[in-house]
């Protein structure tokens, strides 16, 4: 006979729902994310605060996406969202002039590029 562990359990008591739900709860969770505009209004409070730029550099600049490239872009995230609550307004520039490297250094692993034929 099967035990019923749930009177086993010893746990909290609480209001959330035992089920996800997302695909019933996303829309009404979208739009009290675009009801409340909270980045926009964050945007606004800073527009007159000290500028701070931070400069991100081009997607993919030493070859292949690695876990370097994702752990990069997260940190990044999680600056720009520390300095627009530390109140400055920030500017995230994009540098992304460095196209012919990414070619340069493909070409580099093809030997059959320089082989005359």
């Amino acid at each position: 006979m099967a035990q019923d562990y749930n009177t086993t359990l010893n746990l909290p008591q609480t209001d959330f729902s035992m089920r996800g739900n997302l695909p019933q709860k996303e829309p009404e969770m979208i739009s009290r994310w675009e009801s409340g505009r909270m980045y926009y209004k964050m945007i606004e409070k800073n527009k007159d605060m000290p500028k701070y730029v931070l400069h991100d550099g081009p997607p993919y600049a030493n070859g292949d996406i690695h876990m370097g490239t994702a752990l990069n872009k997260v940190l990044k995230d999680i600056i720009v969202k520390q300095i627009q609550q530390s109140f400055f307004s920030i500017f995230l520039g994009t540098l992304n002039s460095v196209f012919g490297t990414i070619v340069f250094i493909k070409t580099l692993f093809v030997p059959s590029f320089f082989i005359k034929k």
